[in-house]
């Protein structure tokens, strides 16, 4: 044993001539056996101790997470692995930091293990080296950072890019709804056209037919002098001029008031006397409509023919849609504020939830369509007039029980 560590004290001093070379061997309790100078004073600046031979490396580390560390190496080399590792020294005193530790099991001619052996060498780059790889890593740097900014730029234009795309494809999608509803409500009007034009002249055709035939009879009636059978006639011509009258009338009325063309023209009137000769003036109204007006007289300011028209319509729609005989009441109160006018049939009704479609131009109920001629366009005019005049309308209906239609005309 001792020529062993005789041999490898030799050692230790040929090695102690290598500048960066640390080299020291330890036997399995870990004492040393032998170590360079430049291992002595590593261990003197890091520990500030002075080892000695036969002495416990593990003695001198002061930091038990180093102690446990330094185990665990010198325990692998002791079961006979021989490895490399690289450590780093954060040491204030010592110029160099990192370190590749190279450790190897000791043998004996036997080939059995009494210790392990320890070289370390520096590796650390040199000053120069340190100042060119520190220009190196701040070029770089640089490098990144500018790439950084590049990148950043590119990203901030390309969100810039991808918002405006968004917002383009926000706005298309809009316009493309429009254009899809504008579709929908050309195609929708295009079918209300058409129905409406079929039922123009199905309206026209029903009072031109009682004309040709009341004309016909009424020849006859007048070659036979039957005087009862000439004014019945005569009184069919009349009516269905007057209905055909007052389709024209309606027909004209919604195109000029869709389109603005009419406005209100306010003079103060007699309201209550124009209902009653409305109503006493027109032959398929004095028959069938009861009237319960105020005794004095109810002005307002406001446009007669607007609210004649209101009126008219309101009448003419009790007695279509009533039975065959119809009965109908027209009731008017006034205030200081307004004239409030309700005309109740005991008609075929409406159903509830389609009341509020009834005020829509040529918009009718199915059910009612399939029963009673007209063209849907009473309640539009009669809501558009009330607009005009600043009125308001409310409408209660029950199928089979009839309808109640109110009316608020300011005075």
């Amino acid at each position: 044993m001792v020529e062993k560590m005789k041999n490898t004290s030799v050692l230790s001093h040929i090695l102690d001539s290598h500048p960066n070379l640390i080299v020291f061997a330890l036997d399995d309790n870990y004492n040393y056996i032998s170590f360079n100078q430049l291992h002595s004073k590593i261990m003197k600046n890091i520990w500030g101790v002075d080892i000695e031979l036969n002495n416990s490396i593990i003695g001198y580390i002061q930091i038990d997470s180093d102690k446990e560390k330094a185990k665990k190496n010198f325990d692998r080399a002791l079961a006979g692995e021989s490895f490399t590792t690289v450590e780093q020294y954060r040491v204030k005193s010592l110029e160099s930091s990192l370190f590749k530790e190279t450790y190897y099991p000791l043998k004996d001619e036997n080939n059995k293990i009494y210790g392990l052996g320890v070289m370390i060498e520096d590796v650390t780059l040199s000053h120069s080296n340190k100042e060119e790889l520190s220009l190196i890593i701040k070029q770089l740097e640089n490098q990144v950072d500018k790439r950084t900014q590049e990148l950043e730029k590119i990203n901030s234009d390309l969100q810039e890019e991808n918002t405006k795309r968004i917002e383009s494809q926000i706005e298309l999608n809009i316009v493309k709804s429009q254009i899809e509803k504008a579709l929908a409500n050309e195609m929708e009007l295009n079918k209300l056209k058409t129905k409406f034009i079929s039922m123009v002249s199905h309206e026209f055709r029903t009072p031109l037919t009682i004309i040709q035939s009341a004309t016909f009879l009424l020849e006859k009636s007048y070659e036979r002098s039957d005087e009862e059978k000439f004014f019945k006639n005569l009184d069919k011509i009349s009516k269905s001029i007057d209905t055909m009258t007052d389709l024209m009338e309606n027909v004209l009325n919604i195109g000029k008031l869709e389109h603005g063309e009419i406005k209100a023209s306010k003079k103060v009137f007699d309201i209550r006397q124009e209902v009653k000769n409305l109503v006493e003036n027109h032959k398929s109204y004095s028959k069938v409509v009861k009237m319960q007006l105020p005794e004095e007289n109810v002005f307002v300011d406001s446009d007669k023919v607007l609210c004649s028209q209101i009126v008219n319509n309101l009448l003419s729609n009790s007695i279509k849609y009533s039975n065959e005989k119809p009965k109908i009441k027209l009731k008017m109160i006034a205030d200081g504020y307004s004239c409030i006018i309700t005309v109740k049939d005991k008609g075929i009704g409406i159903a509830k939830e389609n009341i509020n479609n009834l005020t829509e131009a040529f918009k009718r109920e199915d059910k009612i369509s399939s029963l009673v001629q007209g063209t849907g366009l009473g309640l539009s005019i009669i809501k558009h007039n009330l607009e005009l005049l600043g009125g308001s309308m409310n409408i209660e209906s029950e199928l089979e029980k009839g309808t109640k239609v109110t009316i608020k005309i300011p005075r």
